[in-house]
Order: structure tokens, then sequence, then C-alpha cells
């Protein structure tokens, strides 16, 4: 039945998603910065110097 399709534009939403994310963290004000992370659904692990995301269970 062919190739499936890509949408490469939902890809490419969820990178400047990613990279707004960063670019707050990094260079954001604090209250930028408090807004970005109580909208987080996901408790934030830092390991090893990475921060992940964990998902909750539903």
């Amino acid at each position: 039945m062919g190739r499936p399709v890509r949408h490469e534009a939902d890809d490419e939403a969820e990178v400047n998603i990613r990279a707004y994310a960063k670019y707050l963290l990094r260079q954001g004000s604090i209250s930028e910065k408090r807004e970005l992370l109580g909208n987080l659904r996901s408790r934030l692990v830092y390991l090893n110097r990475r921060i992940t995301l964990l998902q909750e269970s539903v």
C-alpha cells in the first residue's frame, strides 16, 4: 500500500518547543521559568548531570 506518510511539520514543531523551553530555562526571567516549570505534567529528575522527565502513570 505504499510508504507511511511522515508529518514533518509535527516533528519540527516539537523540536521548536523543546528549543524554546531550553531558551527560557537558560535566558528567561524568573517568572517565565516558574511558569514553564509549573505547567509541566511530569516530574523532573536530575541524575548524572542530566535532567529528564518522568511521565506520570494514569
